[in-house]
């Protein structure tokens, strides 16, 4: 073989992930794969993709403690090739999360962030799409090395956030960072701080303000005093 062909790309998947099956998985199908703890994402392939990969539970989870916009702003900033994989066949519970919160956060990974989603139906799934990947990434780095893009910076990012939300745009996103200083203190403020933000009225500043909040519970229905209709006669 000839010494200056690289071999196979390293996929290094991080230890807290060990309990879900993923490591094994992941071994079994593709050499050299590590397990080391990992600052960013839950799985390393090669220098330029990484991983971060949320079941349904831990999605909703990471959005109500705060840790989900943390998590997935240091991916798009610090990672040439950022990849959100979420895992799983259960719905996200009405409950936990609005739907219109729920577009608008898939929106702003997809547009502002610039973070790919991949839905997978299990740990298998996952699985075949990492080595997939691992494959992609072997003939790149044979093809063309090991070059890499500049990362972001934070207040790019910010920027990128903030304009991708329905209704935002470039313009507001700039108002919105000069008086919050950074999207997650944005998004964390209430809707009467946004209103003082020019060109935020009250139906963009409720979309802001939800965008991490769960859906209202619905009021059951109202009982009436009045007596049932009774079914019509049979014919």
């Amino acid at each position: 073989m000839d010494s200056d062909v690289p071999g196979p790309i390293c996929v290094v998947i991080d230890d807290r992930e060990e309990s879900s099956g993923l490591l094994e998985e992941v071994a079994a199908r593709w050499a050299p794969t590590y397990v080391a703890r990992l600052d960013v994402g839950d799985v390393r392939i090669g220098d330029r993709v990484v991983v971060e990969r949320k079941t349904i539970v831990d999605l909703v989870t990471s959005l109500r403690d705060g840790r989900f916009w943390k998590q997935l702003g240091v991916l798009a900033r610090t990672c040439e090739a950022p990849l959100l994989v979420i895992e799983g066949t259960d719905a996200v519970p009405a409950a936990a999360l609005h739907p219109a919160a729920l577009r608008g956060i898939l929106l702003t990974l997809a547009l502002g962030l610039r973070v790919p989603i991949l839905r997978t139906l299990d740990v298998r799934e996952t699985t075949a799409f990492l080595v997939h990947a691992a494959h992609l990434e072997t003939r790149r780095a044979a093809k063309y090395g090991t070059r890499s893009e500049p990362p972001r910076s934070a207040a790019r990012l910010s920027l990128d956030i903030l304009g991708a939300i329905p209704g935002i745009g470039a313009d507001r996103a700039r108002r919105l960072l000069r008086r919050f200083g950074t999207a997650r203190a944005a998004l964390d403020a209430d809707a009467k701080d946004l209103l003082s933000v020019d060109g935020i009225g009250p139906e963009l500043a409720r979309r802001l303000s939800r965008l991490d909040q769960p859906a209202p519970t619905s009021a059951p229905p109202a009982k009436s005093d009045a007596p049932p209709t009774p079914p019509p006669p049979s014919p």
